[in-house]
């Protein structure tokens, strides 16, 4: 399987999953459209928080509008505001290194497959199984849905208000 060193979260994204490799360090297992899976040598929260910023948001900001939003305290998904608006949502802590995240856009289903593990099934037909409960993880996904929709709502009040015409571009030429 391929490998690289650097990754940033696109459209195509479906899910960064945790993976122990040689030696105990922990490396994402990207899963990225319908046939590419690769591993990046870096843990999954960092691939989040490197491309947090490389769209000129912060993992920190990023959490904070959603509790905002949602009203949540912990564990809240997350936008990535790109080209196309992406929603995450993950299943562990937010600090933990082995934690998984998943593209709402790229969820099919999710289903209980016994009392501590879930059925993840992508858009692409790729499916994991995750050690979480299914009302854990349906909660999760259930919680990006809501963070989408309340942003949405708030952008089609946003641009149904009227704005203020602004008077012409005043020069910025001195007159000597």
């Amino acid at each position: 399987m391929e490998t690289c060193t650097n990754y940033i979260i696109n459209e195509s994204t479906a899910t960064l999953k945790a993976e122990r490799v040689q030696n105990n360090y922990i490396h994402t297992k990207v899963i990225e459209g319908r046939n590419r899976v690769f591993n990046v040598a870096k843990p999954p929260i960092a691939i989040v928080k490197e491309s947090l910023k490389e769209y000129g948001m912060t993992y920190q900001g990023a959490l904070q509008a959603a509790k905002y939003k949602l009203d949540k305290k912990s564990t809240p998904p997350f936008r990535i505001c790109g080209a196309t608006d992406m929603y995450w949502f993950y299943f562990s802590s937010q600090k933990n290194l082995e934690n998984t995240f998943v593209s709402l856009a790229h969820i099919l289903d999710i289903q209980p497959d016994n009392k501590k593990q879930t059925k993840i099934i992508l858009t692409s037909g790729y499916y994991f199984y995750h050690p979480i409960s299914y009302k854990v993880a349906n909660g999760r996904k259930n919680q990006a849905i809501l963070l989408r929709g309340r942003i949405e709502d708030s952008i089609k009040k946003q641009s149904s208000v009227h704005l203020i015409e602004l008077p012409e571009k005043v020069s910025e030429e001195k007159e000597e």
